[in-house]
């Protein structure tokens, strides 16, 4: 009987702490050096909360964004790759390694396909390209992978 009773105990005592982590909210708060909270991020400007959260953009689970139908092709790849710039948009995109290292900057000139190619080919990894427009915008920010020659 003192058996039957403990699992009693211990099924109502297990209901008990399911419905209280049930009824918990998870909050995010933004540490010190990224004060701004919008779209479930963090931001260290108003300015880049209002520019990356607007409804111009479409911006995957990894972070990534795309303005404009813009982006990079193949991926992954060779170290190769075309970036497709329907809107002929002229701007500067950088290459950074995953601890955010710029590896490479280049210039795109308001071509509709840009030819990367490097002299000096990167290592196999993952690299994360941003190109920013001349009036300042942030118009592309994708994840690229490079498997090597």
């Amino acid at each position: 009987m003192k058996f039957i009773k403990h699992i009693i105990f211990g099924c109502l005592l297990s209901l008990f702490f399911i419905s209280a982590v049930q009824s918990q909210t998870i909050t995010l708060k933004c540490p010190p050096c990224r004060p701004i909270q919008s779209c479930d991020q963090c931001w260290e400007t108003q300015e880049e909360a209002d520019a990356n959260c607007n409804s111009n953009s479409r911006q995957s689970f990894l972070g990534e964004k795309t303005i404009n139908s813009m982006m990079v092709f193949p991926n992954p790849n060779n170290g190769t790759f075309t970036v497709g710039n329907p809107f002929k948009k002229s701007g500067e995109a950088v290459i950074m390694n995953q601890l955010g290292v710029i590896v490479r900057r280049f210039r795109i000139s308001g071509e509709a396909l840009f030819n990367y190619q490097s002299s000096d080919p990167l290592p196999k990894g993952v690299y994360h390209l941003k190109f920013t427009s001349d009036k300042g915008e942030d118009i592309l920010s994708q994840t690229v992978i490079i498997n090597g020659q």
